[in-house]
């Protein structure tokens, strides 16, 4: 009678470009802590830095002065809405070509 022991399942590897590299900035505009949270696991499981606004204002804000790579952006956020954070974004020409990320769910 032959044994065999069970193949152990092969770890997926992640590859991306910018892992030799400094990786891209992800800010995520979320108020909601545990959303917040559970979006930066996913995020730097993946390779990425991530930053985080709380609020709409500094939402803004931060996008202006650290031009990430990408945003996920909450539509309902205190001080200034997710709408009026993606208009002001896309009206300016220095943050205009920065992918954004709606978060429509509640």
């Amino acid at each position: 009678m032959e044994t065999t022991t069970p193949e152990e399942p092969e770890a997926i590897s992640l590859n991306f470009p910018w892992m030799k590299e400094e990786a891209p900035l992800i800010l995520v505009v979320e108020d909601d802590p545990a959303t917040a949270e559970l979006l930066t696991l996913h995020l730097t499981q993946a390779g990425y830095k991530v930053a985080h606004a709380f609020n709409g204002e500094e939402g803004h804000s931060e996008a202006m002065s650290m031009r990430p790579f990408a945003i996920t952006l909450d539509v309902m956020l205190p001080k200034k809405d997710g709408w009026e954070v993606l208009q002001a974004l896309k009206s300016d020409h220095a943050t205009s070509e920065i992918p954004v990320i709606i978060q429509l769910y509640r």
